[in-house]
């Protein structure tokens, strides 16, 4: 079934900036470097590092918050949060980066409207993720979000938070897994968030078992929030 675009989302350092963008691109590569030698007839490329860049072009807005604040601000920042979804629905397919801005550009033409359009580079590659919480809010403890893997791994899991929103105190949240959905156990737990804006990339290694899915606990109103995990 195809996918619109339309349903795209990019979320950077805690800001969904889905309505400002029209096209972005997720390209993963890897680095390589040449083996053949002397009387090979043909390139032996051997693959060393992978690599990620996403890039993204859209319409200008300035104010406060809005896309031209928040791309000059990730500009050569290193380990800056960036999730991309095709779709805001539980399970859609989405990509994660822990990324630095490497380049951002301005444009306008007389007979056209203000146009941006700008680049991350990701040192943990383009790592594929499943949506586990649709950006929005919740407004009391609970978990939910249910991703069944059909069989448990063993090559650890890599989950991406982004906070857009907060009312309140405190709130943790953490992904947990079950060998039978009923039974669960904490695996990740992000840093508690105190405050609007958070965004945090988190790993675990070794086995995770079937069932993942999310919980939050703690002293607020509201938290409006994207969650996306994959295994390794």
């Amino acid at each position: 079934m195809a996918t619109p675009g339309t349903n795209a989302r990019v979320i950077v350092g805690g800001y969904d900036l889905s309505a400002f963008f029209r096209n972005l691109k997720a390209t993963a590569g890897a680095k390589t470097v040449p083996t053949e030698t002397f009387g090979s007839s043909d390139e032996k490329p051997f693959a060393t590092l992978k690599n990620g860049v996403l890039t993204l072009d859209g319409n200008f807005e300035g104010a406060v918050g809005e896309v031209d604040a928040r791309m000059a601000a990730a500009l050569g920042v290193n380990d800056g949060i960036v999730t991309v979804a095709f779709g805001n629905t539980l399970g859609d397919v989405g990509r994660g980066l822990q990324a630095c801005g490497n380049a951002y550009d301005v444009n306008a033409a007389v007979d056209g409207i203000a146009s941006v359009s700008a680049a991350f580079a990701s040192k943990v590659g383009l790592e594929r993720v499943l949506v586990a919480h649709p950006l929005g809010a919740e407004t009391v403890a609970g978990n939910g979000g249910v991703i069944d893997n059909l069989a448990s791994s063993a090559n650890g899991l890599r989950a991406y938070l982004q906070v857009t929103a907060f009312v309140g105190t405190d709130c943790t949240v953490k992904l947990q897994d079950s060998a039978n959905n009923s039974t669960y156990a904490d695996i990740i737990t992000f840093a508690q968030i105190t405050a609007a804006r958070a965004s945090e990339r988190k790993f675990l290694a070794g086995t995770i078992r079937q069932y993942v899915r999310w919980a939050i606990s703690g002293t607020f109103t509201s938290i409006t929030f994207h969650l996306a995990h994959g295994r390794g």
